[in-house]
């Protein structure tokens, strides 16, 4: 007679809405690694790891129809937190489904909470950066030089993370950056070049220099691009809190551990045969190469996986004169793409994976 209980009451239900959301945001965070305030009251031990392109999954589909179905995973969204799925039941096609509607077909790795709260407990960067105007010794007061030697020791982290790979992070956005300008400068020239051929003009006389100018400096840019992305890959693999994160740097790990064991190889069997030390060099290559193929045959690879083939030849082909590229192009590598077809076929579904690559 008193009207509705309050557990049964309209704003009961929102509170609770609101809380389930908070929960949902958080684990996202701890996911996707993301610095937040990390309160573990009311969570799991376990909290499972983001699935990746390629996981064969269960989802809940509205439309066009609505129930439960199979798919493998096409692409993750994490701005709006979704999982972009290929459904295997005809005509329904790909969709983008909520995170939260998404199962995987198989026991998902985790990541242990103890580990995330002991290791990525978020400091405040603001008190951080105060700290380092804070004189710990008293005789380097009145000194500048000395006092700049407690700055540099302070400043190791900042945030809970090393001061070196916030600057690996830093530098790894700026030349991005100005690889986009490069890009888009080639689009262009290029649209420039259509345009005068399509009205039968004459290219300027320097045109051909810009151009390969730009060339240029955009494989310079990738080199060092991927010197900053290994030595970033290092950082994570440290500290990831649990062994299962590793598994998400697998192309540049099996190409340092592929290229360690063909090394190994070329020392024992080679007696001084080969001297030169390019030739050592390139047959090394190839065989981490093969090495390459050998382990992604013998297990479980999806499509992010196969990509670490195309990053090794793509290595080996800058390694080579501009002549003998032509010859690595057609003696290696189409045979190679052969291969690396056929081992994306070992999976079902696993050529839709390899189309947003």
């Amino acid at each position: 007679m008193m009207g509705k209980p309050r557990r049964c009451s309209q704003a009961f239900f929102d509170e609770e809405r609101r809380e389930l959301e908070r929960k949902r945001k958080l684990i996202r965070f701890i996911q996707q690694r993301k610095a937040a305030d990390i309160s573990v009251k009311d969570l799991p031990n376990e909290i499972p790891m983001q699935l990746v392109v390629g996981t064969k999954v269960t989802a809940r589909l509205r439309k066009p129809q609505d129930g439960l179905f199979t798919g493998c995973i096409d692409a993750v969204d994490t701005s709006n937190n979704t999982y972009r799925i290929t459904f295997e039941r005809p005509k329904l096609g790909t969709h983008s489904v909520p995170d939260y509607e998404v199962l995987s077909n198989e026991p998902p790795d985790t990541i242990s909470l103890s580990s995330i709260t002991k290791k990525f407990r978020p400091r405040f960067v603001l008190q951080d950066i105060f700290n380092l105007y804070e004189p710990t010794n008293n005789n380097s007061q009145g000194d500048p030089l000395i006092g700049c030697s407690d700055i540099a020791k302070q400043i190791d982290t900042i945030g809970s993370y090393p001061f070196a790979l916030l600057e690996l992070i830093v530098k790894l956005r700026r030349i991005l950056n100005a690889k986009r300008d490069k890009i888009n400068l080639l689009k262009e020239y290029n649209c420039d070049a259509e345009k005068r051929k399509s009205f039968g003009q004459k290219m300027p006389e320097d045109f051909e220099r810009k151009y390969a100018a730009v060339v240029i400096e955009l494989e310079k840019m990738n080199m060092d691009l991927q010197d900053y992305i290994n030595d970033v890959q290092q950082y994570c693999q440290q500290i990831a809190p649990e062994p299962s994160l590793a598994a998400m740097l697998v192309p540049s790990h099996l190409r340092e551990i592929c290229r360690e064991k063909a090394s190994l190889l070329v020392e024992k069997n080679n007696n001084g045969s080969v001297k030169d030390p390019n030739l050592i060099d390139l047959i090394t290559d190839l065989i981490a190469l093969m090495l390459q193929v050998k382990s992604l045959s013998d297990s479980d690879q999806n499509a992010y996986e196969l990509t670490v083939l195309q990053g090794t030849m793509e290595q080996i082909k800058m390694k080579l004169e501009p002549h003998h590229q032509k010859l690595f192009q057609n003696n290696v590598e189409i045979h190679m793409h052969r291969i690396q077809m056929g081992l994306g076929q070992m999976t079902p579904n696993s050529y839709v994976a390899g189309s947003v690559q």
